[in-house]
């Protein structure tokens, strides 16, 4: 193993830590489950495909957490499992068996050989549900912001949640202009929690709960409640399209990064490799209690930038059960907003502003009009008609 592959891993977690605690967070908060058991389910997830990926080797310097798009469809899958009625033990196995039959089917498409044909696939197409999954995203944030608390003596400190999602997401913004070497993410993560912190030494009670992270479950006290009784009376006909989707969308964010890593590394990725680890990823994550994850540009381009290669992943997978085993404690002074603010600046800078320019250009009128429409059947109804239907 290289010492590039250990800098590579652990500047990468530096950069995805508060994107997966952020989405693990926006995800399990749908089906009311606390911000730490979010925060923790991201943090799952993300080591478990960074691990299996980086095991099997297919991308050089490639790093996986859950991304913007892939969070937009497990927003919506656990949000119909849970209206249809399924709730604590039924609802983690119903999220286990989702993930588990979504990394099988990424195992047979990169098996097949099916990466070949993600190529294929319309950019305009592509800006659509990306920006459709950013707005979606955008709109998710309107109830943690909303600094709503029964304390008569915090009601007038509503606005502190949305003032500290503001300060994280400037820090994030200007962090890089003027110290490149310093990830947005971590800027914003320590500014808009000191932030938060401090103006809440000026209020005689504690901060309510709802506000924070919590401190993480104990690892040796976490239980995934998996009911295998129970996975013959899942509502398969939610989990089986919910499971394509995720795997198809994967694949594509996975080798698109993977093109990006290719370019750096001056190495060629292999697709199929690839796909056969990020859908073994996906499986354990199902298993340990995770959401899913994908190849991420800016966290691979950070690993590799540090000398990452061949191990990074697996070094960015260690790091983050090590912070699982003994950081639990630090959620508990990690404000909800301060995520909220990573998720805004992830989702505003997931807006494609080529579909504008497509419009001011008569040859390209055409590819705006069907990012438009992917975007708007994206919001309103669901990310894969809206890929059909584009």
């Amino acid at each position: 193993m290289h010492i590039g592959d250990f800098w590579g891993g652990i500047a990468a977690v530096a950069l995805i830590l508060p994107q997966a605690m952020a989405f693990g967070v926006a995800l399990m908060s749908v089906a009311g489950f606390s911000a730490s058991t979010g925060a923790i389910t991201g943090l799952l997830g993300t080591a478990a495909v960074c691990l299996m990926s980086g095991l099997i080797g297919g991308t050089r310097g490639l790093i996986s957490a859950p991304t913007g798009p892939m969070l937009v469809i497990q927003v919506g899958a656990l949000a119909a499992l849970y209206k249809y009625g399924l709730a604590g033990g039924e609802l983690i196995t119903a999220m286990a068996a989702l993930l588990l039959v979504m990394g099988l089917m990424q195992f047979l498409i990169g098996l097949s050989g099916g990466g070949r044909l993600i190529k294929f696939l319309p950019y305009p197409v592509v800006a659509g549900f990306i920006t459709g999954s950013g707005v979606l995203m955008i709109m998710s944030q309107v109830g943690p912001l909303s600094g709503s608390v029964d304390s008569i003596i915090w009601q007038q400190w509503y606005w502190l949640p949305i003032a500290t999602a503001a300060v994280t997401y400037l820090s994030m913004s200007a962090t890089p202009r003027f110290f490149p070497r310093i990830p947005g993410t971590v800027s914003g993560l320590v500014i808009g929690t000191v932030f938060f912190q401090l103006v809440a030494l000026f209020v005689p009670e504690a901060v309510p709960a709802k506000w924070v992270i919590g401190s993480l479950p104990n690892p040796a006290n976490l239980s995934f409640d998996l009911d295998v009784s129970t996975l013959a009376g899942l509502p398969w006909a939610i989990i089986i399209p919910s499971a394509l989707a995720l795997a198809v969308l994967a694949s594509i964010d996975t080798l698109l990064t993977s093109v990006v890593a290719d370019v750096e590394t001056r190495d060629r990725h292999i697709a199929r490799k690839e796909l056969i680890g990020q859908g073994l990823g996906q499986m354990l994550a199902g298993l340990t209690g995770g959401m899913a994850g994908a190849g991420t540009t800016g966290a691979t381009l950070v690993a590799v930038r540090s000398g990452g290669r061949r191990w990074a992943a697996v070094i960015a997978a260690l790091t983050i059960v090590l912070l699982i085993l003994v950081g639990g404690p630090v959620g508990a002074i990690l404000p909800v907003s301060v995520l909220a603010g990573v998720i805004l600046h992830v989702a505003i800078s997931m807006l494609d502003r080529d579909i504008i320019i497509w419009f001011r250009e008569r040859a390209a009128i055409m590819d705006g009009v069907i990012a438009v429409l992917v975007t708007l059947v994206t919001i309103v109804y669901d990310l894969m008609i809206a890929v059909g239907v584009g």
